[in-house]
């Protein structure tokens, strides 16, 4: 979408991504999005693999099916980016899953997308075929949590109404929202082992005066 009003919006979403990932560094990160443009705002990476929703396949970097897993390893990516693509998706719930799976221990996982409070809804649901999903910040926290990420902050941004003249920066009531969590790091409580000491047979007795030396 191109529109003046949606352009605003991701206006306002860059800066707040500036905000929560300032500082950030790391060798590999993950970037899934609906727009043929990368997102500014993004920290810098070593590398980015960059994956655009169209349809029911990823296509970039690499070619995926939407509701298969994604094609990377366990804990692969320091940083993961997921901007508006839940709402045009009907496997949020696996991506969600997958998404969690693929970052690191203690990396960032952002979400970007609609706020469905707002007045943003009633106009999409007016512009937009097929309709779209959109997926309150409290929902997608419960997702995560039972995945061992947790909710780091919650930002809106833009404007509550869409329009072309609607504020870039964060706000209150804003018609965006800006999620980021964070992966905890597994504890694993080591187990000593304590061998059973043994007693030394005794092989015989020494004489009176014998160093061990001589023996």
């Amino acid at each position: 979408m191109d529109e003046p009003a949606v352009c605003r919006l991701h206006a306002a979403e860059s800066v707040a991504l500036a905000q929560v990932l300032s500082g950030m560094t790391g060798s590999h990160g993950l970037y899934l999005g609906v727009a043929r443009k990368f997102a500014k705002g993004l920290p810098r990476m070593g590398c980015w693999t960059r994956l655009r929703l169209e349809g029911e396949c990823f296509d970039g970097s690499v070619r995926a099916r939407a509701d298969e897993a994604l094609p990377f390893a366990d804990d692969a990516f320091r940083v993961v980016v997921v901007s508006h693509v839940l709402e045009w998706t009907p496997h949020a719930i696996n991506l969600l899953d997958e998404v969690a799976r693929v970052l690191a221990p203690e990396g960032e996982l952002v979400v970007v997308g609609f706020h469905p409070f707002s007045a943003w809804l009633p106009w999409l649901l007016c512009r937009r075929r097929p309709r779209p999903m959109l997926t309150a910040p409290g929902w997608v926290r419960q997702r995560l949590a039972g995945r061992g990420v947790r909710l780091v902050q919650v930002r809106r941004c833009g404007s509550w109404l869409p329009s072309r003249h609607g504020t870039a920066a964060p706000v209150r009531q804003g018609g965006g929202f800006v999620l980021v969590a964070r992966k905890q790091r597994a504890v694993v409580m080591p187990l000593r082992s304590f061998a059973r000491r043994q007693a030394a047979g005794r092989r015989g007795a020494w004489l009176p005066g014998t160093h061990r030396e001589c023996a």
